[in-house]
């Protein structure tokens, strides 16, 4: 079911809302892309009272420099073993017991979730004496995801399958207790719609929302030939993208490639930098840890290709990655893997190309191809930007998320 709005009775409350939002979270950081920098700043701008209880590695309160108030509520670890300590935590995990407190404490008029960790104890927020509306804001198949992430063979591999499905009818089941659920992409949709009984169902892509971090320097002053940015694993393209290198220096040796996100495998860090010292590549592959998300546009600036070499899985196949907006926007011709919605948003709007992500000869070709021509990536980047100013840009969706906001909250108190 979509959402109906009058426009008019939008404006005239736009000014005097003053309403309680609280997000949520337990699977994102307080200062997470889409949950802080878009939607949590979009609320305040205009005229809500916002503020985030999350989890996190250390329990701390204070209010960020936006004036948003926060509570961190400490992760509670019960177990070296990953799947073990899920398991645990569906019967007992204070962290959540503390989150809940702390949510119906600030009397919020509604709460926003952006993962499904919290669903464990959204009836407890349901259940608040000041009755408040719930949004659930999925992002990611949480089946497919935990089914790709999480390493396992034989019998643990076949507990983590039963486990991975066990959670997603969780998931459809809790969404019955939402008063709407907003996805990130079309195929997230469709599975609520098809697999849930959830009352309302909309999309509010995740667009990007840095057009005005866009300084438009020319290929040649930009100090990285290419930059992945995200999270680092296998399955993101990490030895094609390496591996690539090797070929490339040998026709372009002042080549130099930026890896900028966590490493959360520790096998990963010590093959990276065992492949640098025995390569001797120290000048042309350059990782960088996590950044937040308001200084990743210093390095967008200063790269001329973004790459986006995902292996193909369901997870992938069904979510839009927004690194392809954002290096959209900063005129960076892609190089993406060649199947799912990534190679459509890609080829259809002319602004990179597609490859095999197992083949980093391929890979190889695809980057010396465009940094031999300078007039194509000029093209191909000036082609992304047009795309981001037109469509793929967050002025659109926040407008969009106001609406549903606005739309649920008219009728604040009502059964």
């Amino acid at each position: 079911m979509a959402f109906v709005f009058n426009r008019s009775t939008f404006e005239r409350k736009i000014m005097d809302r003053k309403k309680k939002i609280c997000f949520v979270s337990d699977g994102h950081q307080l200062y997470d892309d889409r949950m802080y920098w878009k939607q949590a700043l979009s609320l305040k701008r205009n005229g809500y009272d916002v503020s985030m209880v999350v989890a996190d590695r250390e329990d701390e309160s204070g209010v960020t420099e936006h004036g948003i108030p926060f509570r961190k509520v400490k992760r509670t670890k019960f177990s070296e073993i990953s799947l073990l300590n899920r398991f645990i935590k569906l019967f007992y995990y204070p962290t959540h017991r503390a989150m809940a407190k702390y949510a119906i404490d600030s009397e919020a008029d509604l709460y926003h979730v952006p993962d499904s960790r919290p669903n464990r104890f959204i009836q407890k927020l349901k259940n608040s004496p000041h009755r408040p509306k719930l949004l659930y804001d999925a992002r990611e198949p949480i089946d497919n995801n935990l089914k790709l992430f999480v390493k396992a063979k034989g019998f643990k591999k076949k507990l983590l399958h039963f486990y991975a499905d066990y959670m997603q009818k969780v998931e459809y089941k809790k969404v019955e207790l939402y008063d709407a659920v907003i996805t990130v992409d079309d195929g997230l949709k469709r599975r609520f719609l098809e697999n849930s009984k959830a009352k309302k169902v909309e999309v509010v892509y995740n667009y990007t929302n840095l057009k005005d971090k866009r300084k438009n320097l020319p290929f040649s002053e930009r100090e990285f030939d290419a930059i992945y940015c995200g999270a680092i694993s296998e399955e993101r393209g990490f030895y094609p993208i390496l591996k690539s290198t090797k070929q490339i220096i040998k026709k372009f040796p002042e080549y130099k490639v930026l890896l900028l996100g966590n490493i959360f495998d520790p096998k990963l860090k010590d093959y990276l930098s065992e492949f640098i010292s025995e390569n001797h590549l120290q000048k042309n592959i350059i990782w960088m840890n996590h950044l937040r998300f308001d200084k990743v546009s210093d390095y967008y600036n200063q790269s001329k290709i973004g790459l986006n070499i995902l292996y193909p899985s369901d997870a992938f196949r069904e979510i839009i990655q927004i690194k392809l907006f954002e290096y959209m926007n900063f005129g960076m011709p892609i190089v993406t893997s060649n199947f799912g919605e990534m190679q459509n948003y890609v080829l259809n709007n002319h602004t990179g190309l597609s490859v095999n992500p197992f083949d980093e000869k391929e890979l190889a070709e695809a980057i010396m191809n465009l940094l031999s021509q300078p007039e194509k990536m000029e093209e191909l980047g000036r082609n992304g930007i047009h795309a981001v100013d037109e469509k793929f840009n967050w002025d659109e969706m926040e407008r969009k998320l106001l609406l549903i906001y606005d739309s649920l909250l008219t009728d604040h108190g009502e059964s």
